[in-house]
């Protein structure tokens, strides 16, 4: 089997639902030979089902051990932080799920400094990134969270709306906050070949931005009063990437 790297992939949160979803997916796109499970609940589970499910050219591993995880990483995905329960909203998780991402930020700096990339999806994935990005020292251009899961949303929901193919709504666009207070913009949207906007109509886009964007920095703020963050002046202390 052809691997796109052999670099070492470390998937954080391993033992639940959404991390062992993703290892079998990185698994069968054949994205690395050398693929490590970190949860602070065992892992070897998910990694014993997947070496039986024929990955044979691939070493798996699993530990709770985050040096041992950590040790060598090139790339890691997480999905390690708390879901959300019934009738919660995403800002509901944003203290716990940041401490979360403030110690998962520490353990790349101390374990990994020279990991190439870091994709953070666990909530709120806006402000989880930023503060994964803060404590790990990295440049900004080396963490990104999962943006498009609300674009696809998007057209999910219009197809059902509408009651089309999904692939037949094209165009779909959303911008800054990741979840309810996403911008969305319908301009460019169109249901089978129909503009969304001549079937009705859309609100003005730069201020529903401009509001998802006040809300982000409201609870980029509500990070420092809680202690997780200091003041955005001192952020260059932490990481000089982002002086």
């Amino acid at each position: 089997m052809a691997f796109l790297t052999n670099d070492k992939l470390v998937i954080v949160g391993a033992a639940g639902m959404i991390g062992s979803n993703m290892v079998q997916t990185a698994l069968m796109m054949g994205l690395t030979s050398n693929i490590c499970l970190y949860d602070v609940f065992s892992p070897e589970g998910v990694a014993e089902e997947m070496r039986q499910s024929g990955f044979g050219d691939v070493n798996i591993t699993a530990t709770t051990d985050v040096a041992e995880a950590f040790k060598d990483a090139k790339y890691i995905i997480s999905s390690g932080g708390a879901p959300r329960k019934e009738g919660m909203t995403r800002e509901d998780l944003l203290k716990g799920n940041c401490e979360i991402a403030e110690q998962l930020g520490k353990n790349i700096k101390t374990y990994c400094p020279d990991v190439k990339h870091v994709v953070i999806i666990f909530n709120p994935a806006d402000l989880t990134g930023l503060v994964t990005l803060l404590y790990s020292g990295l440049k900004p251009s080396q963490v990104t969270t999962l943006a498009a899961l609300d674009s696809t949303r998007l057209q999910s929901a219009l197809a059902k709306k509408f009651g089309v193919m999904q692939s037949e709504v094209k165009g779909c666009a959303t911008y800054g906050g990741h979840g309810e207070q996403m911008a969305v913009f319908g301009s460019k949207v169109t249901i089978d070949g129909r503009k969304l906007t001549d079937i009705i109509g859309t609100a003005d886009e730069l201020a529903s931005l401009d509001a998802s964007y006040q809300h982000l920095c409201k609870m980029r703020d509500e990070l420092v009063t809680l202690n997780i963050v200091p003041e955005i002046s001192k952020w260059g202390e932490i990481n000089p990437n982002l002086a």
